[in-house]
């Protein structure tokens, strides 16, 4: 009786999988060219006193605010696409901000981690050397 819903929730997965690897390579190279253009300022940052955890946040605080704004705009139309095809079964269920919240919360922790390992590199390189190849 379900079965095209099966087949439906098997193509979603790979969808789903093929997403986030397009996601976090997009944020990857975003990450790495951002990085390569600041150089400068990170370097300056350290010279004038920064830590580490300070110059995480900085970008953690940038990025933190697209991710928001993007959950912003995609939980009500992730919300009405799903509640017109739940509407469409016999058997009703009410949706929660529960699975919302998740995904949210997943997707910014793996975002802050990407953010953290791609600038340990430019944080823990010595700013004399980065300044003077500047």
């Amino acid at each position: 009786m379900y079965q095209n819903e099966e087949e439906l929730k098997s193509a979603a997965q790979i969808a789903t999988g093929l997403c986030l690897l397009i996601l976090f390579t997009g944020l990857f190279g975003i990450l790495a060219f951002s990085l390569n253009r600041r150089a400068k300022e990170i370097a300056l940052r350290k010279v004038l006193g920064a830590n580490a955890g300070n110059i995480f946040l900085l970008f953690i605080r940038e990025y933190g605010l697209l991710i928001l704004l993007s959950n912003l705009i995609g939980w009500p139309l992730a919300f009405i696409a799903s509640q017109s095809w739940l509407e469409e079964f016999a058997f009703r269920i009410s949706q929660g901000p529960g699975p919302y919240l998740a995904v949210s919360i997943i997707i910014f922790t793996l975002t802050a981690g990407l953010i953290i390992l791609q600038s340990a590199k430019a944080v823990f390189e010595s700013p004399a050397q980065r300044l003077r190849n500047e």
